[in-house]
């Protein structure tokens, strides 16, 4: 993560832009001391994620959908590393947001999908790092959306012995994972 300047808030206006309508991210971000140890610690991890899911928790409001999607782009465009990220969205008209950025410049977007497509977007990008954020097991979503969660468990479990996929989920506190 790397600052302007001293100051704590950096200019997003690119970031805020693309994700307009798909979860959106703030026009400014405020840089925490604690993110800053905690990337350093995510992008040591990044480099030996082979076989492991990474769970990251925190109060409401705290920045883990920000920072998840610092970490996708991060990888996407210095890495060039493939990213697909599923975003529970809390809006009447919009249940879902899924993003794919292929590493190479080229994305796609879109919302309000059933479990079943989701399930064939993962399968077609099979080796992609894997972000998921916002989903709750106590919230009601986690009973509509429960073949989504019983397909990211399987695919975590069925990935231990592959050497390309990764898996990195963000839950909000108190939210349980039992893959």
């Amino acid at each position: 993560m790397i600052q302007q300047s001293d100051n704590p808030i950096v200019e997003t206006p690119t970031l805020h832009e693309f994700w307009k309508d798909f979860g959106e991210f703030p026009p400014y971000y405020f840089v925490r001391k604690e993110e800053v140890v905690f990337w350093k610690v995510i992008k040591k991890l990044k480099l030996t994620i082979k076989q492991r899911r990474i769970v990251i928790v925190g109060s409401q409001g705290v920045g883990k959908s920000c920072f998840l999607m610092l970490i996708a782009f991060y990888l996407a465009c210095k890495e060039k590393r493939q990213v697909l990220l599923i975003r529970c969205l809390n809006e009447t008209d919009c249940v879902n947001a899924v993003v794919y950025l292929n590493g190479d410049g080229k994305y796609a977007r879109l919302t309000n999908l059933a479990p079943k497509n989701i399930n064939a977007i993962r399968r077609q990008v099979e080796g992609a790092f894997v972000l998921v954020d916002g989903y709750d097991q106590k919230d009601g979503k986690w009973t509509t959306n429960s073949s989504l969660f019983i397909f990211l468990q399987h695919r975590a479990s069925t990935m231990r012995n592959m050497t390309t996929a990764h898996v990195l989920w963000f839950y909000p506190r108190g939210a349980k994972l039992t893959c």
